[in-house]
């Protein structure tokens, strides 16, 4: 990028200040015409200095501006040539694209569980370590199949069968569960967590996961469920006890987990990328990661940790104090074997 032309002015010489007689003759000059010279010679230096006084000026501002402007779009530039192109509609058969909300990345396993629907498998379990992104995935499954509706319910072992099913009010009206409302029509449900749900809790769904019924005990009434409604499940674990990441986790009955389509939802490590675009630090807390994979420990550096980690470097913390962060409340061992700090 060039620089300006210089700026510049032009005084134009006033005229000579003398006279002549009828001959042409030159007359002396009057000392008030000999005055009125000077002062325009010096009115004439003056302002001749200020207008180069001022063009260096601003051409010294206009260059730093076009300095500014060069260094800021070399910076923009580079950052987009690092990012790759977004996927943000998923397209699934010969149907239209539909368009993820928020223009977020498709998740790493999304077109591995709409291909495993669209086989017929409707109750999928995904299972996978903390922050692994199996919730967004499951979001993410309900937009690109015609954006159907998304329900979600938390299981939990104190959870009540009205949870489940809905109850009456006090006022004696019916108030319906999500599950119940939406079971009879197209849409997709997260049963989430559910490893931390009681055997007895699972009971209740295991009609409706199988024999696409559910009868529900506070109505005394059959609901059928409607062909297009998908069940999902997040779960830690396998669904066959705790282990030393999730110890408090159930067992389930065998006649449940045999009603589900398995599949394992491991870290984006793409998708951590994008999430944190501090390379060093991300390549510190995935190395962490795979020795406390390794060593069977029972801390982690999910996915979490990685938006943690952004967060904290966009917002002027040090490598060293953000690496901290990540493994406060852990116990010296595991600080040992994650070694980002």
């Amino acid at each position: 990028m060039s620089v300006p032309p210089k700026f510049s002015a032009e005084l134009i010489d006033a005229p000579d200040f003398s006279f002549v007689d009828a001959a042409g003759r030159s007359l002396p000059a009057l000392p008030e015409v000999e005055a009125i010279r000077e002062s325009h010679a010096e009115i004439a230096r003056l302002v001749r200095a200020e207008i180069d006084a001022q063009s260096a000026s601003l051409e010294a501002k206009a260059q730093a501006a076009i300095d500014y402007a060069e260094a800021t779009a070399s910076k923009m530039l580079a950052a987009m040539g690092s990012l790759k192109p977004k996927v943000i509609g998923i397209k699934v058969n010969d149907k239209p694209a539909v368009m993820l909300k928020g223009q977020r990345r498709p998740h790493l396993m999304l077109a591995d569980i709409l291909g495993r629907i669209a086989a017929g498998f409707d109750n999928i379990a995904l299972t996978g370590p903390r922050g692994s992104g199996k919730t967004t995935l499951c979001e993410q499954v309900a937009e690109a199949l015609d954006n159907r509706p998304f329900g979600c319910m938390v299981l939990t072992e104190g959870m009540f069968r009205s949870d489940i099913y809905g109850q009456m009010s006090e006022a004696g009206q019916w108030v319906s569960s999500p599950f119940w409302d939406m079971m009879d029509k197209p849409g997709v449900f997260l049963l989430d967590e559910g490893d931390a749900g009681c055997k007895n809790t699972w009971l209740n769904f295991n009609s409706v996961l199988s024999n696409k019924t559910m009868f529900n005990p506070k109505l005394g009434t059959w609901k059928k469920r409607h062909p297009d409604f998908i069940i999902l499940c997040c779960m830690n674990t396998t669904g066959r006890g705790g282990t030393v990441e999730y110890s408090a986790r159930s067992a389930l009955d065998q006649s449940t987990l045999d009603r589900f389509h398995m599949r394992r939802v491991d870290y984006d490590r793409e998708l951590e990328a994008e999430l944190c675009p501090f390379p060093e630090v991300l390549a510190k807390i995935h190395a962490g990661r795979d020795r406390l994979l390794q060593a069977k420990s029972k801390e982690t550096l999910g996915m979490r940790s990685v938006q943690t980690a952004a967060t904290m470097l966009r917002a002027g913390y040090s490598e060293a104090d953000t690496l901290s962060q990540l493994v406060e409340g852990w116990d010296d061992n595991a600080k040992r074997i994650a070694a980002i700090v």
